[in-house]
């Protein structure tokens, strides 16, 4: 087999692999923090100049489904506050309105996480803006 056959092969097997991986991460922020690490991999040519990094169409792709994941986080974050924002639930323990600060606290701490790694995924990679203007809506 030539060596771009072998390339091509390897290549496959790579995007198989993080098709798999981006499955099996549970949070939205594993799954930033995954392709924040990924996007920061870099293929330096002979010459010692950046040159297109390995996968960006895909690794563009999985950030567009990241942002998809973001926006229906931020929703379900939104929804439950607004269905529970009269009767919070309260640890058992707290007093009702500091309960309700802390309820909404953990709220917004949960839709703030994802845009911190974004913020960082824009900062390393300004060419990525593109992806996350067109799925961010």
């Amino acid at each position: 087999a030539s060596f771009y056959d072998l390339a091509t092969d390897c290549e496959r097997e790579l995007v198989s692999f993080l098709n798999d991986s981006f499955l099996k991460l549970r949070t939205l922020a594993s799954s930033l923090s995954l392709l924040l690490h990924l996007l920061e991999v870099k293929q330096v040519g002979k010459d010692g100049v950046d040159q297109e990094q390995l996968l960006s169409a895909h690794l563009r792709a999985k950030l567009g489904d990241v942002m998809t994941r973001v926006t229906e986080e931020i929703n379900s974050v939104g929804e439950t506050f607004t269905q529970q924002k009269d009767n919070p639930p309260i640890d058992v323990g707290h007093p009702p309105i500091s309960g309700a600060i802390i309820w909404a606290r953990s709220l917004f701490q949960k839709a703030k996480k994802p845009f911190g790694l974004v913020q960082k995924i824009l900062e390393s990679n300004a060419d990525m803006t593109e992806v996350i203007g067109r799925d961010a809506v």
